[in-house]
């Protein structure tokens, strides 16, 4: 049995939050790796590489014009290169020497794009894309793991087409260890926010990739993992930081529900995060970092994100509204004791940030429902009171939630579906307790 520690070894330079995540996961999901050729490529092909090293050198800078017909197998030698020497033993059993693999790939994809080499550039990406697809499924988790690297670098420049490989790799998670896995929601989560950036957006020119990539985000968001009573506590904050990645992508989308090019729904958005938000049959349930995360994806998504979206059930943010309100009262109510004060929750920070999400959530709906004063007005009040509650927490005093309290009681839509007519669309919170009570390590039998 592969152990958490001959896997991750070579790899813990890579990132102090990826560690946390998965050094603490099931090392069963570790095992369960694809199953895919263990080694791509041979000693020819390196050696057909170094013959061609300098001309590929010199079309990716574009000191030599490129041909396809002459050129797109020389090319597709270095994109072998760089991908399938990530699946050779020798590589993965020495300290370092993975990392700086996938840092050569990565200077090669950061090399400055002029009009000479565009096209030779773009042919590259093309063929690397291929190539890193095919060492996805090694059995050999490390090299999976930093395949998913080079392509989060990809995703990172904005080549929307490493989203189906990311997608392939969440559609069952536990046919890959979990650290392949953290990094497609980070690629996901790139391509995601150059969508969404003020200017210059990079939005998907694919509407059925982007639905596809937001249903597996919910997908991940929505994972179910191995309950307390076989994980130990280490392992459930993993699971929280693993989600928490998951939660932060599908944040960024800016649809209230994931719509393909024909118009056909593909997952609900804004009732994924919202589950989050309220403890909706979450397990594990969500610690507070997590809930706001989701909450402020609420707040950010956008009614009519585009002219021609149309929903069967339409959006109701009053609703979402109503359940971010019930969220901030919650989150006064266990900041008025000391014993629901965690000190590991940045909870200034949080608010902070929250606090201009729902402001945005005002603008959107008093531009998007400006025939609907009650929806508008309801959103007014809750966002109002809430930030009430935020402002007291920014300046450390105890927060009075009864305004926001009264509004929501007012409001009456905490048993509304988020998507009207969509019963399925309603929101079950669970009982009010903190989420991130100690967990026991479970007895072990032999030991008793």
């Amino acid at each position: 049995m592969i152990r958490r520690s001959q896997v991750f070894s070579h790899t813990v330079a890579y990132s102090a939050v990826l560690a946390v995540a998965v050094s603490a996961l099931d090392t069963t999901q570790i095992c369960a790796q694809g199953k895919g050729e263990e080694r791509l490529g041979d000693t020819k092909l390196e050696k057909k590489y170094n013959d061609k090293a300098k001309l590929i050198s010199s079309l990716l800078s574009g000191d030599t014009q490129y041909e396809p017909k002459q050129h797109d197998e020389t090319l597709d030698l270095g994109a072998m290169h760089y991908a399938y020497r990530l699946s050779y033993l020798e590589n993965q059993t020495k300290p370092t020497i993975m990392w700086r693999l996938v840092d050569d790939a990565e200077r090669q994809l950061k090399a400055k794009r002029t009009e000479n080499n565009a096209a030779a550039q773009r042919k590259f990406r093309e063929l690397l894309l291929k190539r890193l697809r095919e060492v996805m499924p090694n059995p050999k988790p490390i090299a999976a793991m930093n395949a998913a690297r080079i392509l989060t670098s990809m995703a990172e420049q904005g080549q929307e087409e490493v989203a189906d490989a990311f997608v392939d790799v969440l559609k069952d998670p536990t046919k890959f260890d979990d650290a392949t896995t953290f990094c497609a929601l980070q690629g996901l989560r790139a391509l995601f926010r150059l969508a969404g950036q003020a200017e210059n957006p990079l939005q998907f020119k694919d509407k059925d990739r982007e639905a596809r990539a937001i249903a597996a985000l919910i997908g991940a968001v929505e994972r179910k993992w191995p309950t307390s009573s076989v994980a130990t506590s280490e392992e459930v904050e993993g699971q929280r930081v693993w989600r928490r990645e998951a939660i932060r992508a599908l944040a960024l989308t800016r649809y209230p529900a994931a719509v393909d090019s024909k118009g056909a729904v593909k997952g609900l958005t804004a009732l994924a995060l919202l589950r989050v938000v309220r403890n909706d049959n979450m397990n594990p349930p969500p610690r507070p970092e997590e809930q706001f995360e989701a909450a402020i994806g609420v707040a950010n998504l956008k009614a009519m994100p585009a002219k021609d979206y149309k929903l069967p059930n339409a959006y109701q943010p009053d609703v979402a509204a109503q359940h971010l309100g019930q969220f901030v009262a919650a989150t006064a109510r266990r900041l008025r004791t000391p014993i629901g004060i965690d000190g590991r929750v940045p909870w200034k920070t949080m608010s902070a940030r929250l606090s201009d999400a729902l402001s945005n959530l005002q603008a959107d709906t008093a531009k998007n429902f400006k025939d609907n004063k009650d929806v508008v007005s309801h959103v007014t009040k809750i966002v109002t009171e809430s930030k009430k509650v935020f402002a007291a927490i920014e300046i450390a005093e105890t927060p009075q939630p009864l305004g926001l309290a009264n509004a929501l009681a007012a409001g009456k839509l905490d048993d509304s579906p988020v998507f009207k007519g969509d019963k399925q669309s309603v929101v079950k919170p669970a009982a009010e307790k903190p989420a991130d009570a100690p967990v026991e390590k479970p007895v072990d039998p032999k030991k008793k």
